[in-house]
């Protein structure tokens, strides 16, 4: 789930017209100031990655996927293990299993249920797959990309770098608890400080207000995305 939304507010500060040269220069000053981010967003924020919440599953033991179990439980239902495979923008409908996972694309896994409402013979419409507790994503070479988890309150999601450091956490509350903050993405620089971050509909990048498109663009060129290099 990747939040679409940020926010900033008016400093006293040079263009950046090169983020990543730019990002190391503002952080040797000293913590990047978030005081024009309004009060009620400052309280949802996490300023340095340590302060993010941490994975509430077996995180470890889940960074094998082989230690994965064919079934878990999630609020008293049975779910079933699925894997999905994909390249680029191409996802590969015929995985079944680990062993169908085609080498060098990369992988996930999650857990889903099937509704009982669906697939009857009252209702012969095709099953519907519900995810629950956690998930996680693997590059082609199994480093973790993402993980995941599901509750029927919340979904948050981890993204890590292919040396594994935390570089972006975000959640967001679901649609029967709408309210302020119902949806929070924040991105960490390399050594771990807040660079950036989006509540709901508003965004902010290093202490100013952005457009979400400019947000990215910078995230892309800080974190040398394909699209920017």
């Amino acid at each position: 789930m990747w939040l679409t939304t940020v926010l900033f507010g008016a400093l006293s500060m040079p263009a950046l017209s090169s983020p990543a040269d730019s990002i190391q220069a503002l952080l040797s000053r000293g913590p990047v100031d978030w005081s024009a981010a309004p009060a009620e967003y400052r309280r949802l924020l996490y300023m340095n990655r340590n302060e993010a919440p941490a994975f509430p599953d077996d995180a470890d033991s889940l960074l094998n996927v082989r230690n994965w179990p064919a079934t878990k439980f999630f609020d008293g239902e049975p779910h079933d293990l699925k894997f999905a495979s994909g390249q680029h923008d191409v996802v590969d409908g015929l995985v079944c299993c680990l062993s169908s996972i085609r080498p060098g694309w990369n992988y996930s896994t999650h857990y889903v249920r099937r509704s009982a409402d669906l697939g009857s013979k009252k209702n012969p419409l095709p099953t519907l797959e519900i995810t629950g507790g956690p998930s996680y994503r693997w590059r082609s070479d199994s480093t973790l990309a993402a993980r995941e988890y599901v509750t029927p309150e919340k979904w948050e999601t981890w993204y890590y770098d292919s040396s594994g450091v935390l570089i972006h956490y975000e959640f967001m509350l679901r649609q029967s608890l709408r309210r302020l903050g119902e949806s929070v993405s924040v991105w960490f620089s390399r050594e771990g400080t807040l660079i950036a971050f989006a509540v709901d509909r508003d965004a902010y990048w290093m202490g100013r207000r952005e457009t979400i498109g400019a947000m990215f663009h910078y995230l892309g060129e800080y974190y040398r995305w394909p699209r920017y290099r």
